[in-house]
């Protein structure tokens, strides 16, 4: 798409000289946080345990037990999503999913270990271990806040009517924002992560 010698914007160059080529704003945010989540250790582990979580539920049993526990705690079911280094929002997805669905994911994981093989009992047991952390819940809590304000951004850059204008206050507003939330916002994620810890009886 992007390539200076047979890309579309290269050869659509050839035709109109005067044309100018604005490389996708949603795509350079997907590509700034993979970048940069690839080279955090924290999260990129926590997002290796968020996939493998993707992996684990979406398998047929499993996925049919996810779906059946919400059902019968009367909620909207919720899906993990396909994830995806290019389309970054799959991860925010996923993410929220796990925190609204957080007290499910832990029985489907513990139903699971009472009625499968070894091997899927293992795994279960595995990821029930990592997902009842303090550190795994901290990050579900700070990266959801976080990610929150990223996919807005992401899904208005997608816009087919938005101006370049549009754009720069947009992404100047949620610098702005992610300024705000470094300064003065913690107390609130902070108070979120000690009440999901506290529900889930884990100690520091």
């Amino acid at each position: 798409m992007s390539g200076a010698l047979n890309g579309v914007q290269a050869q659509f160059s050839r035709t109109h000289g005067c044309a100018l080529y604005i490389h996708c704003h949603a795509h350079r945010l997907n590509l700034v946080i993979v970048s940069v989540a690839h080279q955090l250790k924290l999260a990129s582990e926590f997002f290796g345990l968020v996939e493998a979580l993707y992996v684990f539920v979406t398998r047929q049993k499993v996925h049919e037990q996810f779906v059946r526990k919400q059902r019968e705690r009367e909620l909207t079911v919720r899906e993990l999503a396909r994830l995806s280094d290019t389309r970054w929002a799959c991860r925010y997805h996923n993410v929220a999913v796990v925190i609204e669905r957080l007290d499910t994911v832990i029985d489907v994981l513990c139903e699971v270990q009472e009625t499968s093989d070894s091997q899927t009992t293992v795994q279960a047991r595995g990821l029930e271990v990592q997902v009842k952390t303090v550190h795994s819940v901290t990050c579900l809590v700070v990266f959801n806040r976080i990610l929150s304000l990223s996919n807005g951004v992401n899904e208005t850059l997608q816009s087919t009517t938005l101006t370049i204008a549009e754009s720069d206050q947009l992404i100047n507003s949620t610098i702005t924002a992610l300024t705000d939330l470094h300064e003065n916002g913690w107390q609130e994620v902070w108070g979120r992560r000690k009440n999901c810890a506290k529900r889930l009886e884990l100690t520091p």
